[in-house]
């Protein structure tokens, strides 16, 4: 008889591993400035009525692993949104997809951990860059709202390159505050373009540089030419205005009398 109950007991196991669920593959988390995307697809010889499902679980001690709201019944896509539920950027988050089918369930279908504030894909700040007399002001601004405390954590990494000598050099940034670029040449323009070094939580992650912003310092001020300009201007004017005044009869210059008016005069002098 043992060969018998050894072929139903296969038998047995052959028709339970027939009609086990398929497990989801390619199971994919894509996240960019913490906008997390959970992504999978359906296994080989998936029925068409199956659903998924989606849970969780915290490196934070205490915790067990919890259904993603909005996730318990998924057909189509076959996406879930974990922002909300990885509310942690420091913490590190495990992920299985379930699919389901009626009363059964799949095995799970799993993904690495992922740790946002080391996994999302963040892209360098805005750039802003404006004369400041003979220097340059640059300020930087997170690519997206509500990431001002991210950026504001990071140290930068500025290059600097002159537009006539293409001469570059280096610039360092540990916050968003302003960064003032001195020593630079009068009237000359400059680009600066900015990336995001490594820290302790995003060790090796180096951003590329931004596009590069330019702007060009104020020229050298030169007193000696305004001050020319502007006695020219009041020598112009002084002949100008003593012109019209003697034009108009305001000034009379003194001109000599006939010889006869003067002998008149002269007798009229002698009598009084």
């Amino acid at each position: 008889m043992s060969p018998v109950i050894w072929m139903v007991t296969w038998l047995l196991q052959a028709h339970s591993a027939m009609c086990d669920l398929p497990a989801p593959v390619n199971v994919t988390l894509s996240s960019r400035h913490f906008v997390h995307q959970l992504r999978w697809d359906p296994g080989s010889g998936s029925p068409r009525n199956v659903s998924y499902r989606v849970m969780i679980f915290s490196s934070r001690g205490g915790q067990s692993w919890e259904v993603v709201a909005g996730c318990e019944h998924v057909e189509s896509p076959l996406v879930c949104n974990l922002t909300k539920a990885f509310s942690s950027r420091s913490q590190t988050y495990y992920n299985r997809v379930f699919a389901v089918s009626g009363n059964e369930v799949s095995p799970p279908g799993n993904q690495i951990g992922f740790k946002p504030i080391d996994g999302t894909l963040l892209d360098p700040p805005v750039v802003s860059v404006k004369a400041c007399g003979s220097t340059l002001c640059v300020n930087l601004r997170p690519p997206v709202d509500g990431l001002w405390d991210v950026y504001d954590s990071f140290r930068y990494s500025l290059s600097i390159r002159s537009s006539r000598h293409g001469a570059k050099y280096s610039e360092e940034m540990t916050s968003l505050k302003e960064k003032i670029l001195n020593n630079l040449a009068p009237g000359r323009e400059y680009c600066v373009s900015v990336r995001i070094r490594d820290s302790e939580e995003r060790s090796n992650k180096n951003s590329s540089y931004s596009q590069p912003h330019c702007a060009f310092t104020a020229a050298k001020y030169n007193a000696d030419a305004e001050i020319s300009v502007v006695l020219c201007l009041l020598v112009l004017s002084g002949l100008l205005t003593t012109t019209l005044l003697f034009h108009t009869g305001f000034i009379c210059l003194r001109r000599h009398l006939p010889e006869v008016l003067v002998s008149y005069r002269l007798i009229q002098i002698d009598l009084f």
